[in-house]
């Protein structure tokens, strides 16, 4: 169950510099699983920002449309600008170390969802509809589980022995900082852009039309089946297996 520490009016036009993402009505009601406007939310225009106490988690899940920014330091917490009864349509839980964010009904007209989480250990960062995932410090693991399903983003700076990031629709996802081990999968049109991410060994899969940039200094292996395509720098071993009009290509 949430609890409210701080709800405060927030100035909706302040200069804060945030990139705002607007989804659109339609992708909108087929992620709620709504089928008419009755069933939507319209956001009331009064933008406020609440604190939520929770049990401790390690990973986040946020499902739907809005922003996600994740800073990794000793005190956790969590904070959600957004309109007054848009927040009060939102289930915000933690289940099995996962911080859930999500609804059950749709949204129409709303001011962008904004989603601020600091975190001690950060395992597992997912969204899925049209969320952008955004870090705000570099992240340390040992292993690190990125995922975007839809049309999102992320933006990640990272120091892991393994990172494994998992793009399914049109998703992108723009990775620096270095990770011993990157294992990706690619489905649809999604784009990884990671050159400066440094690995010893990446291992890629692409399914569809996707694109990614690599970087690997011992090790690449890459599938690719569809007209997905592959650049990478580094002096890796390429070992490949491509069906289709894909391709690879050493920058």
């Amino acid at each position: 169950m949430k609890k409210q520490k701080r709800k405060t009016d927030y100035n909706a036009t302040a200069g804060i510099g945030l990139k705002f993402w607007i989804l659109p009505l339609f992708a909108v009601l087929f992620m709620s699983g709504c089928i008419g406007l009755s069933d939507c939310i319209t956001g009331s225009g009064n933008v406020v920002s609440e604190e939520f106490t929770l049990d401790k988690f390690h990973g986040v899940d946020f499902g739907g449309s809005g922003n996600l920014y994740v800073t990794q330091e000793a005190q956790q917490s969590i904070r959600i600008e957004a309109e007054d009864n848009v927040i009060e349509a939102l289930t915000v839980r933690v289940v099995n170390g996962k911080l859930i964010i999500s609804s059950d009904r749709c949204f129409t007209n709303i001011k962008p969802i904004n989603v601020y989480v600091s975190m001690e250990e950060v395992k597992d960062l997912s969204g899925s509809g049209s969320v952008n995932i955004i870090s705000q410090s570099e992240i340390n693991a040992d292993t690190l589980k990125l995922s975007i399903s839809g049309s999102g983003s992320f933006d990640v700076t990272l120091d892991a022995e393994e990172l494994n990031t998992n793009i399914a629709g049109s998703g992108k996802s723009n990775l620096k900082g270095t990770a011993k081990v990157h294992n990706v999968v690619v489905g649809g049109s999604g784009d990884i852009k990671a050159f400066d991410l440094s690995t010893e060994r990446t291992d890629i899969t692409i399914s569809g039309s996707g694109k990614a940039e690599v970087d690997a200094s011992q090790e690449l292996d890459v599938t690719i089946l569809g007209s997905g395509s592959v650049f990478y720098t580094g002096d890796a071993a390429v070992s490949q297996s491509v069906s289709g009009s894909g391709k690879i290509v050493k920058v």
